[in-house]
């Protein structure tokens, strides 16, 4: 059996399809997202043929397996970030979603120096039953956090992040047993109504043979970004392309595709193994 997505006409959808799995005793199914209306089910290929004949049923597709990306911090040489906040962005007045691995020790009180002075709210994402904290047991999220909003308190600036002056509405999606969970409609509106409006992914989904490709997962942020016209959703376009001579025609990940918000890539990098 596979993880598949079934995306569906309506939500109304839902009651039919998921009779027609319980006929078939799939036990493994549940509504991921409400709009677009997409369902996740693990069930034997041989199956998805009479799936996709389903009325409400406009596509189906694997599940593609999130990573995370991201793996060089802010530079001000090559992102001009010291121009930037010399000019008067600092990121004063808004607060940024990061979802992510976690955020340092996942308590307010013993939180890195870089994350002082400044509202941060740390929640677990609803589907994240498989972790007690939103405390970083992995790294990237500590990393990605900071390259965003750290203050540099540490180091005294040195090491401040892009929007230093910006707060920080921060989504444990990584569980204990390092599994990327998806984030559902109630992650997203509670990070909206906490004030978040600038919202940093540094992840992505793929798998092979299909980056680039326009899925469930980038009609869904798609959909957010109508359902919140004044939130500005930005995904990395990729850590795929780790060779001069790469010979696949597209490296992006599938949330990068979307149509209604920012994919962020980079023309130059520090890469010490690239010597040509």
């Amino acid at each position: 059996s596979e993880k598949v997505l079934l995306g569906l006409a309506t939500s109304e959808s839902y009651d039919s399809v998921a009779e027609f799995l319980k006929e078939r005793n799939i036990a493994e199914f549940k509504l991921l997202h409400s709009d677009p209306p997409v369902v996740e089910a693990k069930i034997p290929l041989p199956l998805v043929s009479d799936l996709s004949k389903l009325s409400g049923v406009l596509s189906v597709e694997p599940k593609p397996k999130k990573k995370l990306m991201n793996d060089v911090a802010r530079s001000g040489e090559l992102m001009n970030v010291d121009s930037a906040n010399e000019s008067g962005y600092t990121g004063k007045g808004v607060m940024v979603i990061v979802a992510d691995t976690g955020l340092d020790s996942g308590d307010l009180a013993t939180i890195h120096d870089d994350f002082l002075n400044k509202n941060v709210i740390g929640v677990l994402a609803e589907n994240n039953d498989k972790a007690e904290d939103w405390r970083d047991i992995h790294g990237h999220g500590s990393h990605v956090a900071g390259s965003a909003t750290g203050t540099g308190a540490h180091e005294n600036g040195k090491y401040a992040g892009t929007a230093r002056d910006a707060d920080l509405y921060f989504i444990r999606f990584l569980t204990d047993s390092y599994d990327i969970v998806d984030l559902t409609d109630g992650d997203f509106s509670k990070a909206y109504n906490a004030g978040g409006r600038v919202m940093n992914n540094s992840w992505g989904s793929g798998y092979s043979g299909f980056k680039g490709e326009y899925n469930s997962e980038a009609k869904l942020y798609d959909s957010l970004s109508r359902k919140y016209p004044d939130l500005l959703i930005l995904f990395a376009a990729g850590n795929e392309n780790l060779d001069f001579y790469y010979e696949d025609n597209c490296t992006l990940g599938m949330e990068a595709v979307g149509k209604n918000i920012v994919t962020v890539g980079a023309s130059e990098s520090y890469h010490p193994e690239f010597t040509t």
